[in-house]
């Protein structure tokens, strides 16, 4: 038995992971359409924000 798309269901968007300067991917990316466009997504499964992204955010 195949799926079928609802008629109400939009597919899904492609978006982009962006490397951020300074941080590793295995730390944080930015997601999005395009490079101005992109969030800031931190990859962390512990309940603290890994040194490097809490530091961006900071401003330091």
């Amino acid at each position: 038995m195949q799926h079928q798309q609802d008629e109400a269901e939009e597919p899904g968007t492609t978006l982009t992971a962006y490397e951020v300067k300074g941080i590793s991917p295995k730390v944080a990316v930015a997601v999005g359409e395009t490079r101005a466009e992109a969030v800031f997504v931190s990859v962390s499964s512990g309940t603290e924000l890994p040194a490097a992204v809490q530091k961006l955010i900071d401003g330091s």
